[in-house]
């Protein structure tokens, strides 16, 4: 189980940094965990984003996912 959702995790980094909302929306509906944040620098999601250069498109879908914004990984 837990391989499956680095799995999904995993791609969902990948649609966030090719801008893929359509990948993007189906990771997020398959279970990926936007409010986790793997990278080094334990980045928010959504600064993760902005640095990668995400579209409008793509911060909007995480925005409407629930992703907070704000947030900090622990």
């Amino acid at each position: 189980m837990a391989n499956e959702f680095k799995a999904l995790n995993d791609a969902l980094d990948l649609a966030i940094d090719m801008g893929d909302v359509s990948m993007l929306r189906r990771m997020l509906a398959s279970g990926a965990d936007i409010s986790r944040w793997a990278h080094e620098a334990a980045e928010s999601a959504a600064r993760f984003a902005v640095i990668s250069n995400a579209s409008f498109e793509v911060l909007e879908a995480l925005r409407e996912a629930g992703l907070d914004m704000a947030a900090r990984a622990p």
